[in-house]
């Protein structure tokens, strides 16, 4: 029961322990929905899976919002803070997992419309993971530091993004200046 923690002095205060509940929901909806067997989804398959993960995020309680989070509890209560960074790098890590590909992709004129927009949503899962990590990273460098979310995200996907730009032979990556950038951070924080 999540609702153990309720108190008559701080009603409405996140549970320690709704981020894995949270979680447990998507890849719950994720894992019935979204059956497959196939090492690399079809576009249909990576359509319905960010589908349904815009859809989890909209639902997300007030507190653990992606746009515009509700940070009453954060002074307070370190770990709603906490909770709500983990809970955003987890879910990027997941949005982001089927677009590596399209990100590693040659870049020479070729990709189609659909191709494109893939490489666009993946260029922004990137650039919302390292942001999550990073704040992740500054709530407690002593311990963040070490913390297994922190350094593969960051490692990962500063990668991915190395390999966008590798493979970005027309120079048109969706925003790349942005891009680099990240790069050169995530190497900072590595």
């Amino acid at each position: 029961n999540l609702r153990l923690e309720d108190s008559a002095t701080h009603p409405g205060l996140p549970s320690p322990f709704i981020h894995i509940m949270l979680m447990g929901q998507l890849i719950r909806t994720l894992s019935t929905k979204l059956k497959t067997e196939e090492a690399v989804m079809s576009t249909t398959e990576v359509h319905n899976m960010q589908d349904e993960i815009e859809n989890w995020i909209k639902a997300l309680p007030p507190a653990y919002r992606v746009d515009n989070p509700d940070t009453t509890w954060d002074k307070d209560f370190w770990y709603v803070n906490l909770q709500r960074n983990y809970l955003h790098g987890m879910t990027f890590m997941v949005k982001l997992h089927p677009l590596k590909s399209y990100l590693a992709k040659e870049s020479d004129g070729k990709l189609s419309v659909q191709d494109q927009g893939f490489r666009s949503m993946g260029v922004d899962c990137c650039l919302k993971l390292l942001d999550a990590c990073q704040h992740l990273y500054d709530l407690e460098p002593s311990y963040s530091a070490k913390f297994h979310l922190v350094i593969f995200c960051t490692f990962d996907s500063a990668t991915v993004l190395c390999a966008a730009v590798l493979h970005d032979k027309r120079k048109d990556l969706p925003q790349r200046p942005v891009v680099l950038e990240a790069i050169g951070s995530a190497l900072g924080t590595l």
